[in-house]
């Protein structure tokens, strides 16, 4: 990112008031580590120095033999794991972050199920407009960013 596309938006960054780092998801579904994340979202981090820096946790990346339509039809990916490590490290500023949004609670079924509620996503990686209005609608955004408004 930093050195592809990204490059691009950081000519912008003496614009920025605030960043919000969401990425993860296309890492864990590419095998990499929470180690490997925490470690390329630090790097992002850097390249924003003195700028108010937030992360959100990560959703679940599950299967489903029924189109997502029940949780006992699901099955968590192989980066479960991982995703729980990494999402532990959001919740306590270890990326870096000075606030972070809880989104994966709203999503799945427990904290660290990963499991999708009914029909938050069609392809077990993406959420879907019903889950990001859930999300939206739990308040979480106003609640954690508040101060920001």
């Amino acid at each position: 990112w930093a050195t592809g596309q990204g490059a691009k938006r950081l000519t912008l960054a003496k614009y920025y008031s605030h960043v919000f780092c969401q990425h993860g998801v296309n890492d864990l579904g590419a095998s990499r580590t929470a180690a490997q994340i925490k470690t390329d979202t630090l790097t992002v981090r850097a390249l924003f120095p003195g700028k108010p820096f937030y992360r959100s946790t990560i959703p679940p990346l599950a299967s489903s033999t029924d189109g997502f339509a029940t949780p006992e039809n699901q099955t968590t990916g192989a980066s479960n794991a991982q995703r729980i490590l990494v999402n532990a490290d959001i919740r306590k500023g270890n990326h870096g972050n000075c606030g972070f949004v809880e989104v994966a609670d709203v999503m799945e079924t427990a904290r660290d199920s990963g499991i999708w509620k009914n029909l938050y996503t069609i392809d077990g990686t993406h959420p879907i407009t019903l889950a990001c209005k859930a999300v939206y609608d739990s308040g979480i955004f106003q609640r954690s960013l508040a101060h920001l408004l």
